[in-house]
């Protein structure tokens, strides 16, 4: 299982294509993040879900589609969250 690290901005940025095999989302930071599907070109619009403490969240919980993340608005940190994939 290949895992990876983001440093998250207030910015969605993708950080799983829509083709790869997400397992696992978790928060590895104080600060708040938010997560949400989308198309792999397409930022998504509005909130997503948001991350905090040790939340984890899977590909069924996500839903289908690329994974974006961002730092949470109010937020007064960087996020962190690492990814893995199967």
């Amino acid at each position: 299982m290949a895992t990876q690290t983001f440093a998250l901005t207030p910015t969605w940025q993708r950080i799983v294509l829509a083709a790869e095999d997400l397992h696992l989302v978790t928060l590895n930071s104080i600060a708040a993040a938010e997560i949400a599907a989308s198309t792999d070109g397409d930022a998504p619009e509005g909130a997503g879900h948001r991350l905090e403490g040790r939340d984890r969240y899977t590909r069924a919980d996500i839903g289908p589609g690329a994974v974006w993340a961002r730092s949470a608005d109010g937020s007064m940190d960087e996020a962190t969250i690492v990814v893995s994939l199967s």
